[in-house]
């Protein structure tokens, strides 16, 4: 059966709320000692993406037309004047600048920064945002 907006819902919430989405960081890439950039760009993008996703479809209450959203359309509900919105599209920015071609280890550096960067302002949108709902 296919998900309902209440059930997209639930899912975002619990997605958030889970404390390893936001747990990517350049100190873990260190200990594990040998850094490949694209498994761990890859692995940054499956928790910056479905953040950005599970935010928005909280924030903007229709669930099942935020995740129809391409990456693009989603980046354009965030206000390019705020920390999020300018986060969000500068980890865009430097995933295009990166790809196809894997241009250098400060590319993909930039990405990482970025990216945990965005996560850390969902984890702050969320930690406001849940609050909100416990009123």
């Amino acid at each position: 059966a296919e998900a309902t907006a209440g059930d997209l819902a639930a899912a975002a919430r619990r997605d958030l709320s889970d404390p390893t989405l936001y747990s990517f960081s350049a100190n873990n890439l260190l200990k594990r000692g040998l850094w490949h950039p694209q498994r761990d760009i890859n692995l940054l993008r499956t928790q910056v993406w479905p953040a950005l996703y599970a935010m928005l479809a909280l924030q903007e209450g229709d669930p099942i037309r935020i995740w129809g959203l391409r990456k693009e359309e989603a980046i354009a509900l965030l206000p390019e004047d705020t920390t999020m919105g300018r986060s969000y599209r500068r980890f865009h920015e430097a995933l295009l600048d990166y790809y196809p071609a894997e241009t250098s280890v400060e590319a993909a550096l930039r990405i990482i920064q970025r990216g945990v960067l965005a996560l850390r302002h969902v984890k702050e949108w969320w930690e406001g945002f849940s609050g909100q709902e416990r009123l």
